[in-house]
């Protein structure tokens, strides 16, 4: 019955401009879907009324795309801003400060959303470059620090080792200038 199909579809309309916008993309991806098959399945009764209900779907389903297309945008802006922030931190010598600031850089990440698989795995790589740029550059510093920290117990083991055969030198100014020299 061409009444009944035709209220089927404002029925329609009506469910897709119900849509939350605040819910995710992929809970309204899966809904406008859905909302696509049931549309296709009604009979199609070639009226000037079901043409116009039929542009009045597809804008209204274009709307939910359109905000998609604008947050993926945004994420993408968003990340790339994150990546330009991370390679400045990547080459900061305050190790404490660049941590930290490296783990804020990765909460925005993850706060931003998505913007697309490739895309998103694209920026992944820029981002993720730089911070491991960084946390090698971090390991590379305490790894010189230790064994500078080595370097320098052995060297003063062995000036205690030279003080204590001095100790009882009975030539007092032979052993002050050796102790002067230490």
């Amino acid at each position: 019955d061409q009444e009944e199909d035709i209220n089927l579809r404002k029925q329609l309309i009506e469910e897709v401009k119900n849509i939350p916008s605040d819910a995710d993309w992929n809970t309204i991806s899966s809904t406008i879907q859905n909302l696509k098959r049931r549309w296709r399945r009604i009979n199609y009764w070639e009226s000037a009324l079901e043409d116009s209900l039929e542009e009045e779907f597809e804008v209204a389903v274009d709307v939910f795309y359109g905000k998609r297309n604008e947050a993926l945008a945004n994420s993408k802006g968003l990340k790339e801003e994150l990546i330009v922030r991370a390679k400045a931190t990547a080459e900061t010598n305050n190790f404490n400060q660049g941590t930290n600031e490296m783990a804020e850089l990765l909460n925005q990440w993850k706060a931003a959303g998505s913007c697309g698989k490739e895309t998103d795995d694209a920026l992944w790589e820029q981002f993720n470059a730089a911070r491991q740029s960084f946390f090698d550059r971090k390991q590379a510093y305490k790894q010189a620090r230790q064994e500078k920290a080595v370097n320098s117990k052995s060297a003063k083991e062995e000036l205690i080792k030279k003080a204590e055969e001095l100790k009882n030198s009975t030539e007092w100014k032979k052993t002050a200038d050796a102790y002067n020299e230490l």
